[in-house]
């Protein structure tokens, strides 16, 4: 269910499975570095008010360009939270360019530490299955 919108995301949950759904829109092609921390503060509340256990992130329509240091500020501000929500698993929805990447170059010594689970798919279904599993 459809739980909250803004320019650049759509936010449902899922009661039943205890997912939250992340969609970054095409939108987010024209957002500015103040947006795109506003929009990580809008992540955050989501994950807060719905002490969301598995996360589902739509990431094939992110058109930001990260600089290496925001890159880093989003990632820690998120760790945060999803340690305060008790985070278990997330699936991070990619294209299948970006998912051919990301599987052949994660080096298990050189990806950070992470006391959750979190895979990269190009399939919705099997992301769902892989969250609800």
């Amino acid at each position: 269910m459809n739980v909250a919108n803004s320019k650049f995301i759509a936010i449902s949950h899922f009661d039943d499975t205890h997912i939250t759904k992340v969609e970054w829109l095409a939108t987010s092609t024209e957002m500015t570095p103040d947006e795109f921390k506003s929009e990580t503060d809008f992540e955050v509340q989501a994950f807060q008010k719905y002490q969301s256990t598995k996360i589902f992130v739509e990431f094939r329509y992110f058109g930001y360009a990260l600089t290496p240091e925001e890159e880093a500020w989003h990632f820690g501000a998120l760790q945060a939270t999803f340690e305060k929500v008790g985070l278990k698993k997330i699936a991070v929805m990619v294209s299948p360019e970006i998912y051919a990447f990301v599987t052949t170059n994660q080096n298990p010594e050189t990806t950070p530490k992470r006391f959750y689970e979190m895979s990269y798919f190009d399939d919705e279904t099997k992301a769902y299955d892989w969250l609800k599993s």
